[in-house]
């Protein structure tokens, strides 16, 4: 079921960012929370094995989904000298979500001891993240970005002065308006342009290294079979399971995230 939920996430991760453009970034989030919403409430109430495999595929969908667009959302969203730092506490926020789960399903192991139900006390908690993303987002506001690309600069103003001064929203407005044409203009992002435009091929080069090489390495395979991994109705822990612990490598992630964090503020990017 990893499995699966991993191709479903890369699925929707190609078709998140057109979404994104389409229905803008905080809408497209709202709907990506209601569907993480539905899919983390059908694994924990899902009958038997084949409700959780369908449970699971839409939960790829919203994972996917939100893989492409929050990063967008906060680097459209956020000023330039923070947005290093805004951009990669998301990663720090996942890993701390991923060892906050693996020490509540300890919690709840040890309490729900054998029973055999005690698993879907572990799931009940994700739908309840899917509530906060959603009511949290409506008290965003929409990328700046993404409105100026809509010729919506009015709009875009009003937002981009609730976190910058007046004289800063307007210079960062010209200068978002005047990407949004030359966009337009070119219609860059096909893979038509890639083979055509050589910084950009250069680019998506480095992108699809980066993260053929990060998947190579085992990481994948060390979250999701190492103890920690998601119970499942097949085979549910107990309260003395090792999956119920959090593992070494959920320890060193909130750290290691953090510390990027730091290094993405204060140094180059390279």
């Amino acid at each position: 079921m990893p499995l699966e939920r991993t191709r479903r996430a890369a699925g929707a991760s190609l078709k998140g960012g057109r979404l994104s453009d389409a229905r803008g970034r905080r809408r497209t989030i709202l709907v990506l929370a209601v569907v993480f919403f539905v899919g983390a409430l059908g694994c924990t109430l899902a009958p038997n094995t084949a409700v959780m495999v369908i449970a699971r595929f839409v939960l790829g969908l919203a994972v996917g989904g939100a893989s492409m667009t929050v990063p967008v959302y906060l680097a459209e969203i956020s000023p330039a000298e923070r947005r290093g730092a805004l951009v990669t506490r998301n990663e720090l926020m996942i890993v701390t979500g991923q060892l906050t789960a693996f020490t509540s399903n300890a919690v709840i192991a040890r309490v729900g001891g054998e029973s055999g139900g005690v698993w879907r006390w572990m799931l009940v908690l994700a739908p309840l993240s899917a509530v906060v993303l959603w009511f949290g987002m409506l008290l965003m506001p929409e990328s700046p970005h993404w409105l100026a690309s809509r010729t919506r600069f009015r709009e875009a103003l009003e937002v981009l002065k609730q976190v910058r001064s007046r004289q800063r929203a307007e210079a960062e407005l010209a200068e978002v308006s005047a990407l949004a044409v030359e966009e337009e203009r070119e219609k860059l992002g096909g893979w038509q342009d890639m083979r055509a435009t050589p910084w950009l091929r250069r680019l998506m080069f480095v992108g699809f290294g980066i993260a053929i090489v990060q998947q190579t390495t085992g990481v994948n395979t060390s979250c999701t079979t190492a103890p920690g991994s998601s119970p499942t109705p097949v085979s549910p822990p107990t309260a003395r399971s090792p999956r119920t612990s959090p593992t070494a490598s959920s320890r060193c992630r909130p750290p290691s995230s953090a510390s990027g964090c730091w290094a993405a503020s204060t140094a180059a990017r390279r």
